[in-house]
């Protein structure tokens, strides 16, 4: 696959169905110890209430298989996914969130260099649809449309281990939100900063922390709707700290940092999407959103406190996928089971307006305030149609 080829690919299956995927014009209980750290994960693991998930992940990767417990945040989520919460600021009602380096492991994609990758990953989109065992999960995330042509800078898509896009809006459509790349600790964000600064980007300081902004991105875009040597219009607002391997776009930084400080709660303090995510391991992809208002709801389905889906890796490389929603009490949560179920027998689901088990198997099940569909023989991109509106399967 050429490049031209390899970047059409990306935007289809990451530009096309990734919320957050756009550049920023378009979309435009506090730890015990302070955040600021050389690495989220280390941050979690030291706080008082962290624990290790008894059950072992299977992480496969370049076809060697290691076994590596995850650590669960302060507010119960295990994984890359808790370290994403405990980092995003609790006011967010909207979170996208892709663990690419998981999924790469998963899929058996070469990450011994950035080349290798791109070649790598080129040859998987090449010769697979997304199915089963060779479904994406969460390998493609905000920055996964751009990498070929950011594989030269010092900060790309290969550099990523996770990304979260978060926003006050439920919808995801808002003005205030962030997107947060948790980077590999050898990432140069020394080289970063200078090609934001040759890009005419001006620099400040955010709570000790560098700070690179343009007032407007026409200030420093080319024509291409590109920063510098080929940075998305999003790094018009970027924040680096290097002792968390964070590089932070948008304008909900500072108080992305503040979290960091132990100065505002996060997410996970908030508790906003454990119900949904607690006791999800191995999560690679996930689409939360709280509070969101009720279109055209099924008779008898409730209204929601928060919903969204998850994508697990499985140790044999395939995934798992579940879409949940949170009621307000458990009496609530049994009769948007019945309705619900109801719902998927006879409604008109996704882009091609028909019941459920049109799409594949599925079960659904209530555990105490949430009601849990567990989908078999289907793909997260199916996964991703099936929870957009109209024919919402997580719809209120």
């Amino acid at each position: 696959m050429n490049e031209h080829d390899l970047m059409q690919a990306l935007e289809r299956r990451a530009g096309g169905v990734e919320p957050g995927a756009a550049p920023l014009a378009a979309m435009t209980g506090r730890a015990a110890t302070i955040r600021r750290r050389r690495s989220i994960l280390t941050a979690v693991a030291a706080a008082a209430a962290v624990a290790v998930v008894a059950t072992t992940a299977s992480l496969v990767g370049l076809g060697d298989e290691t076994s590596a417990p995850e650590v669960v945040s302060p507010g119960g989520v295990p994984g890359t996914l808790g370290e994403a919460l405990s980092v995003l600021p609790a006011e967010m009602r909207s979170v996208s969130f892709n663990d690419r380096e998981a999924a790469a492991s998963r899929l058996g994609l070469d990450q011994s260099s950035v080349a290798s990758y791109v070649s790598s990953i080129g040859d998987y989109l090449d010769a697979t649809s997304g199915r089963g065992d060779e479904d994406p999960g969460g390998l493609l995330g905000p920055a996964s449309v751009y990498l070929t042509p950011m594989q030269d800078l010092p900060f790309n898509d290969f550099e990523t281990v996770w990304s979260a896009v978060a926003d006050p809006s439920s919808g995801g459509i808002g003005e205030g939100g962030a997107t947060v790349y948790q980077v590999s600790p050898d990432t140069d964000l020394d080289a970063l900063a200078d090609d934001l600064l040759d890009a005419g980007l001006e620099e400040g300081e955010l709570l000790g922390r560098r700070y690179f902004f343009a007032e407007t991105p026409s200030e420093v875009a080319d024509s291409r709707g590109t920063i510098g040597e080929g940075y998305p219009i999003e790094f018009v607002r970027v924040t680096i700290d290097p002792d968390a391997d964070l590089v932070i776009t948008g304008p909900a930084g500072q108080a992305v940092l503040e979290v960091l400080d132990g100065d505002r709660d996060s997410l996970d303090d908030a508790g906003t999407f454990t119900p949904l995510v607690a006791g999800s391991t191995r999560v690679e992809r996930a689409r939360l959103s709280s509070g969101s208002a009720c279109l055209g709801k099924p008779v008898g389905v409730g209204e929601v406190e928060s919903s969204g889906y998850l994508v697990t890796g499985r140790p044999d490389a395939s995934v798992g996928l579940a879409a949940r929603v949170e009621l307000a009490d458990e009496e609530s949560a049994a009769q948007d089971l019945a309705a619900r179920t109801t719902y998927f027998e006879q409604g008109s689901l996704g882009e091609e307006g028909v019941p459920l088990d049109e799409y594949g198997s599925y079960e659904v099940a209530r555990q105490g305030r949430v009601v849990d569909i567990e989908l078999g023989e289907m793909s997260s991109e199916t996964l991703n149609d099936l929870t957009r509106e109209p024919g919402s399967i997580v719809g209120c």
